[in-house]
C-alpha cells in the first residue's frame, strides 16, 4: 500500500530493536493496536511498515542502505524508544533512526508552487510531483512538530537520553507507554490497571493520543502552503531577532549539558552509607612485565588501557587517564603518594607473564589512604581469554567502589593483536604522551612500524593521523578517514575529525562532531580537551574554560591539558592566570613543546616587555616574532622591520595569520587586514582557532574588512 501523500513509499515506519519484541510481542501487539485505531481516525487506509520477522531481514550481502532507502521513505517516523534502542552499535539506530534524521533535515522545503501535483514553477526538471518537507513541520494551530514521532517505553538512563536529544538537536518528547510501580521500569501493557501505575496512564487512551498525533502531521503534511511557509520552533511567540534567538538557545542548551555533566562528574554524596565520588575514583597503573625475558611490558600496558577504557566509559566512577597514570610505571613510587597526585581513593596494579599457552594476570585493587587490600585475584588463561579477564577485573572494581557498569560497554572484542604491532603501538603512544621535542616523529615512526604489520586497528591509524596534525593535512585527513572505516565511533578518530573540521573552516560540523564525542565519551582526556579547544575557537570561552578544567581532573599530570586552560586564560585576557598555570605546566612537563608561548604574549599583551623571556632553543622564527614587538615597543623600527624580515623567512604554518598578529602588535592596522584575508584565503588552521578570541587582533576586530571575514565563520 502507497502513502496517501504521491512520492512517499509509507505513511509509517516503525523502528524497533527485535529483542524489544520478544516474549510478550510489544511492538507486534502495539502496532495492531494502532492499525486499529488509524481506522477510526482517518477516512483514507494509512500504510505502515513494520519489520515483523527479523530472520527475513537484511543479509551481510545486501546493500542497506540502498534497501532501506524506499521503506524510510516515509510520512512519519515512530520509534519505540527503549533501554536497548539508543545503542549506536545498534542496526535500528544506526541505519533506521539516524538515517532518517539525517534524510530529513537534508530535505529542504521548496517553494510553495513546488507543491503543485504535476509540474509547476520551482521543480526540477525530471522531479514532478516531488514534495520536500524537512522535519520539523507547521501545523494548523500554529504549532511545530516533528516527523519523528517517539514512542517511549522505558525511562532512560542518562547517556541514552543525551544521545537521542544530541542526535534530533532538542529535548526528547515522546509519548509514554511505561509502566511504573516501585522498582519497575516496563512497557505499559493493554491489561494494567491505570490506577496501579504511578504514571497514571491507560494503554487505549495512549494509542488514541498516537493516532491523533499522526492525524495532525499528516493533515499539516497535506496543506502545502502553510508548510512551505513554516517557521521554526524558535521563531514562535517571540519578537527576538532570528540570529539572537539561535545564539540564545544554543547558548542556553549547552549551558545545561554541561551543567549536567559536570554535575555527574564531580558531585559530592551525602549518603554516608555510599562511598563518595572520591572513594569512586581510580587510578589504573601499567600492569609490570613479569614474564622470564622480561619482553611483555607493551602487553602489560595493553591490559591496564583495556581495563581504563571500560571503567571510563561507564557510571559515576572517575577514571585517571594512562597518559597520567603510566608515568609512574618502573618508579617504585608509593601508592598513597601516587593517591595524593592524582587525586584518587583507589588505585589498581598488577602484572602480567605471558608464555606460548598461558597468561598469568594478576591484580589488586589498594585504598591510598592506608594501603588496604580490597580485593585481589589471579587469572591463568590462554591468550585468547585475554578480553574476558579485561572485563572480570573491571566488573570486580565496579563492585568494589560500589558502581554499575553497563553492560553494553564491556570490552567485548574479537579483534586480535600482533604481538609485534602491539608493542610498536605501546611504544608510540609513550612517545605521543611525553610530547617533548623530537617525540611526535619518533612517535609516528612506530606507529607506521606497527601498522606494516597489523593494519586493522583503528586506534593505531587515528593516533599516526595525529603525528600529521598542523603539518600536513592531507596525511592527517587520510590516515583518520582510514580509522573511520575501521570504527566510525573510535573516540581519537572522531576527535581527529572534529578537528579537521574546525580547520577546514566548518566550525558548525566540528561542534557537532566533538559534542557527539563527549556524549560517547563524556570522560575521555583527548575529548574533553578538544572540546575546550574547539569550544574556545568559537568564542564560547566560559564552555571552554569549564572543559579544560575538567580535562586536568581526568589526567592531572597531562601537559596539554594545562596548555589548555592556559590558552583559556590568555583568550579571556586573564593574563596573570595563564602565567599561574603556565607555571604548574612547568612543574608537569618542563620540557614540553611551546612551553613558553603563553608567558610571552601574556607579557607582550600587558605591555610587561622586560618580563619577556625565550629559552636558548626557542625557533629562529619565534626570537624574530618577539624581537619584532620589543624593538618596535622601544621604537627601534629599522631592528623592528629587520626581525619582520627574518620571521617571513623562517615561520611555518599559519603563517598569514602570525603576520597579522604581528602586523596588530606594530600598530599597523591596513596590513594586519591585509594578511587576515591572505590567511583566509589560503584556509589556515590558525585563522580559524583564534579569530574569535585572539586579543592581539582586538584593535582590527570592528573594522568591515574584519567583519566581512568573521561572518564567514558563521
Amino acid at each position: 500500500m502507497a502513502s496517501i501523500v504521491p512520492t512517499f513509499e509509507y505513511d509509517i515506519f516503525i523502528s524497533y530493536r527485535h529483542k524489544d519484541n520478544k516474549g510478550d510481542h510489544w511492538v507486534t501487539e502495539f502496532v495492531s493496536a494502532l492499525k486499529t485505531e488509524l481506522e477510526a481516525t482517518f477516512k483514507e487506509d494509512i500504510s505502515i511498515y513494520f519489520d515483523k520477522n527479523p530472520h527475513d531481514g537484511l543479509l551481510e550481502t545486501h546493500n542497506v542502505d540502498k534497501s532501506l532507502e524506499g521503506k524510510l521513505k516515509c510520512l512519519i517516523f515512530i520509534p519505540i524508544i527503549s533501554q536497548t534502542y539508543c545503542d549506536t552499535k545498534s542496526f535500528a539506530w544506526q541505519h533506521e533512526f539516524v538515517a532518517f534524521n539525517r534524510m530529513c533535515n537534508e530535505d529542504a522545503p521548496l517553494s510553495p508552487d513546488s507543491y503543485r501535483d504535476g509540474e509547476g514553477p520551482g521543480l526540477p526538471a525530471g522531479q514532478a510531483g516531488v514534495r520536500s518537507f524537512g522535519r520539523d513541520i507547521k501545523l494548523s494551530n500554529g504549532n511545530v512538530a516533528s516527523r519523528i514521532l517517539p514512542v517511549k517505553i522505558h525511562d532512560l538512563d542518562v547517556e541514552d537520553k543525551s544521545l537521542i536529544e544530541n542526535e534530533i538537536g532538542g529535548v526528547l518528547r515522546a509519548i509514554e507507554f511505561i509502566y511504573k510501580e516501585a522498582g519497575v521500569n516496563r512497557p505499559l501493557k493493554s491489561t494494567d490497571s491505570k490506577i496501579d501505575n504511578l504514571n497514571k496512564t491507560d494503554y487505549r487512551n495512549q494509542v488514541n493520543k498516537v493516532a491523533n498525533a499522526i492525524k495532525e502531521i499528516i493533515t499539516a503534511l497535506k496543506n502545502p502552503t502553510a508548510q512551505a511557509q513554516r517557521t521554526t520552533i524558535n521563531e514562535q511567540r517571540t519578537t527576538i531577532p532570528k540570529r539572537n534567538r539561535k545564539a540564545l538557545l544554543a547558548s542556553f542548551i549547552l549551558l545545561l549539558l554541561i551543567a549536567i555533566s559536570y554535575f555527574f562528574y564531580q558531585q559530592r554524596s551525602t549518603n554516608n552509607d555510599q562511598p563518595t565520588p572520591l572513594d569512586k575514583s581510580i587510578a589504573v597503573l601499567s600492569f609490570a612485565d613479569m614474564s622470564p625475558n622480561h619482553d611483555q611490558e607493551y602487553f602489560g600496558d595493553g591490559v591496564a588501557e583495556e581495563i581504563i577504557n571500560v571503567l571510563a566509559q561507564s557510571g559515576d566512577i572517575k577514571v585517571i587517564a594512562r597518559s597520567s597514570s603510566f608515568q609512574f610505571k618502573g618508579k617504585n613510587e608509593d601508592l598513597r603518594t601516587i593517591g595524593k597526585i592524582l587525586d584518587v581513593a583507589t588505585i589498581l596494579e598488577g602484572s602480567v607473564r605471558k608464555s606460548d599457552k598461558l597468561i598469568r594476570v594478576t591484580a589488586q585493587l589498594i585504598r591510598t589512604e592506608d594501603g588496604a587490600h580490597l580485593w585481589s585475584k589471579t587469572f591463568d588463561r590462554k591468550p585468547a581469554d585475554i578480553f574476558s579477564i579485561q572485563d572480570e577485573i573491571a566488573s570486580a572494581i565496579a563492585a568494589a567502589l560500589k558502581v554499575t557498569l553497563s553492560p553494553n560497554l564491556s570490552s567485548e572484542k574479537t579483534e586480535v593483536w600482533n604481538d609485534e604491532a602491539m608493542k610498536l603501538y605501546q611504544t608510540g603512544r609513550f612517545y605521543y604522551d611525553r610530547n617533548s621535542e623530537g617525540d611526535f616523529s619518533r612517535a609516528r615512526d612506530f606507529f607506521k612500524q606497527s601498522l606494516n604489520i597489523d593494519s586493522t586497528h583503528a586506534v593505531v591509524w587515528a593516533y599516526y593521523a595525529i603525528t600529521y596534525i598542523g603539518n600536513d593535512r592531507v596525511s592527517f585527513e587520510s590516515f583518520n578517514r582510514k580509522a573511520l572505516q575501521l570504527d566510525s565511533l573510535n573516540s581519537d578518530a572522531l576527535v581527529n575529525e572534529a578537528v579537521s573540521s574546525r580547520d577546514r573552516f566548518d566550525h558548525k560540523t566540528a561542534k557537532r562532531i566533538i559534542d557527539k564525542a563527549f556524549f560517547l565519551y563524556p570522560k575521555d582526556a583527548r575529548v574533553l580537551r578538544n572540546l575546550c579547544n574547539i569550544y574556545t575557537s568559537l568564542g564560547l570561552l566560559d564552555q571552554a574554560l569549564v572543559f579544560a578544567k575538567m580535562a586536568i581532573a581526568a589526567d592531572p599530570l597531562q601537559a596539554r591539558a594545562y596548555d589548555n586552560l592556559n590558552g583559556v586564560y590568555y583568550y579571556m585576557k586573564q593574563y596573570d592566570s595563564s602565567n599561574r598555570v603556565g607555571r604548574k605546566l612547568i612543574e608537569v612537563s618542563p620540557n614540553y613543546i611551546g612551553l613558553r608561548s603563553y608567558f610571552t604574549m601574556n607579557y607582550l599583551m600587558m605591555g610587561q616587555y622586560d618580563s619577556v623571556r625565550l629559552d636558548m632553543n626557542s625557533s629562529v622564527a619565534d626570537k624574530a616574532f618577539v624581537e619584532c614587538v620589543l624593538s618596535f615597543a622601544k621604537g627601534d623600527k629599522k631592528t623592528s622591520d629587520e626581525n619582520l624580515a627574518l620571521f617571513k623567512l623562517n615561520a611555518f604554518g599559519s603563517i598569514n595569520y602570525s603576520l597579522a598578529t604581528l602586523q596588530c602588535l606594530r600598530k599597523e592596522y591596513d596590513l594586519a587586514l591585509d594578511y587576515i584575508e591572505k590567511s583566509y584565503m589560503a584556509r589556515e588552521g590558525g585563522l580559524s582557532s583564534g579569530i574569535k578570541v585572539e586579543p592581539a587582533l582586538d584593535p582590527i576586530r570592528n573594522h568591515p574588512r574584519f567583519i566581512a571575514i568573521l561572518k564567514k565563520f558563521d
